[in-house]
């Protein structure tokens, strides 16, 4: 089953995870770029560095 989210426009961005994130939140009025949100990422891996949980899916 296929569901289409009305006026929701695409656009190409410098990374798949934060572009996806990026145009959710924008769609949903939390207007945000890529590297906010490649930010926020990096600080909340980083944190969790020391606890032993790794996350290499952004690079």
């Amino acid at each position: 089953m296929q569901k289409l989210v009305n006026n929701f426009k695409t656009s190409g961005g410098k990374h798949c995870i934060t572009n996806a994130l990026q145009q959710v939140l924008k769609y949903n009025n939390y207007p945000i770029t890529e590297e906010m949100i490649f930010g926020m990422f990096g600080t909340i891996f980083y944190e969790m560095k020391p606890l032993g949980i790794e996350y290499h899916g952004i690079h």
